[in-house]
């Protein structure tokens, strides 16, 4: 069995961001692992190009899960774990990169010591400007110390109900626990793979922080950071379907109802408006994010990774 399977999304992807991700992974040590390609019927030739890249490195320790109609962030990583032969598993879309050459050794420490089901680390945001790296903070997930402290009371409060997300291109998972939990929303959910994160800890799963920097993500080209294109529509009618669902499976959760009112309110168009009835229906939000600004510097990397 290999260390880890890391499975790298392909959509229309950019060539050279693709390369620094493949970079990042290829030279990773400590660890024996595997790339899975998924490719989820990409009009342009990202995996043929991402491939000839692993062979002209001379790495040919990969495997290709190739759609040919678009089925989604979700199905794409579903079926691409029918290939993934690692104990413990990275999800990774072009432009984003591991953050150091040890960081996957890092991460299976981790895991092991911890007996953690899903970890996650900082992340290093970074963006391209005038062909030069800009870096910025990202405060993520909100209230990061309920994480490091193991305050795992806090930490269903501030992501179900107050959704201070952990971020889905910081986490890294066991691979057959991912593989269990996936399935509860396949067919459901269509981008957001990353609110597993609510089964798991509904589950009583063991979610850990890693309290070390180890993905560089490139903003603005995520899901998540890029309300362009549709996206902030997707992410609404996939969180619409989501805590429909749950609401049906956890019937009496109150964690699970009062997760359901926040989705609710944070699609409030006008602002102020919204603030309004946070403030009366979920106040805890605003403390959450209180102990969000008092921990700035806790967020701070101060690591040297591979882009500085």
């Amino acid at each position: 069995m290999k260390d880890f399977s890391v499975i790298v999304l392909c959509y229309n992807s950019n060539k050279a961001a693709m390369e620094k991700t493949l970079d990042s992974i290829i030279c990773q040590k400590g660890v024996d692992l595997e790339i899975v390609f998924a490719d989820d019927a990409s009009a342009n030739d990202c995996l043929k190009e991402a491939t000839d890249y692993l062979d002209s490195k001379g790495f040919a320790g990969y495997k290709v899960c190739a759609h040919k109609e678009n089925v989604g962030t979700v199905k794409n990583i579903s079926d691409a774990l029918s290939y993934a032969e690692g104990k413990y598993l990275k999800c990774i879309g072009a432009g984003d990169m591991l953050f150091s050459e040890d960081t996957l050794a890092k991460v299976k420490k981790h895991l092991r010591d911890e007996k953690s089901a899903m970890c996650f680390g900082k992340m290093q945001a970074y963006y391209m400007e005038d062909d030069k790296v800009k870096f910025m903070t990202l405060t993520v997930p909100q209230d990061i110390k309920a994480h490091i402290d193991g305050n795992v009371k806090r930490v269903k409060m501030n992501t179900i109900v107050h959704h201070g997300w952990i971020a889905g291109a910081s986490m890294f998972y066991v691979t057959e626990v991912f593989k269990n939990y996936l399935q509860d929303i396949v067919g459901t959910v269509r981008y957001c793979e990353d609110l597993l994160q609510v089964n798991l800890l509904l589950a009583g799963e063991r979610i850990t922080c890693l309290n070390k920097a180890v993905m560089y993500y490139e903003y603005g080209s995520g899901i998540s950071t890029n309300a362009g294109n549709g996206n902030s529509s997707r992410m609404k009618k996939d969180h619409d379907k989501y805590w429909k669902m749950m609401e049906n499976d956890f019937r009496g959760n109150k964690l699970i109802k009062k997760g359901k009112v926040m989705h609710q309110l944070m699609y409030i168009e006008d602002l102020k408006k919204r603030l309004i009835n946070i403030m009366f229906k979920n106040p805890g939000y605003f403390f959450m994010s209180m102990r969000t600004k008092r921990q700035k510097k806790v967020y701070e990397i101060k690591e040297k990774g591979m882009l500085q």
